[in-house]
């Protein structure tokens, strides 16, 4: 009997460690979820801030430049003199 006390006693602790692990697992998961979401949300807003721009006038289409365009960055020092 104390021989399968001591058995049962070490398969429980290997099942608290595999079940302290997998909660840690799920609980990462669901921070990551959480992060996705956050992510998909701010996308969805600038698509959407996006289409409306170019909605405002159904008559003329609007072509957005991406912000590096807009910039313009010194080629050599020469140039920033």
């Amino acid at each position: 009997m104390e021989k399968a006390l001591k058995g049962l006693g070490i398969e429980f602790n290997r099942f608290a460690e595999r079940w302290d692990s997998l909660q840690r697992s799920i609980q990462v998961a669901a921070n990551k979820t959480t992060q996705m979401t956050t992510t998909v949300q701010k996308i969805t807003g600038k698509f959407g801030q996006i289409n409306e721009a170019n909605v405002t006038d159904d008559s003329k289409e609007e072509v957005l430049a991406p912000a590096s365009d807009s910039v313009e960055f010194p080629l050599d020092d020469e140039e920033t003199k």
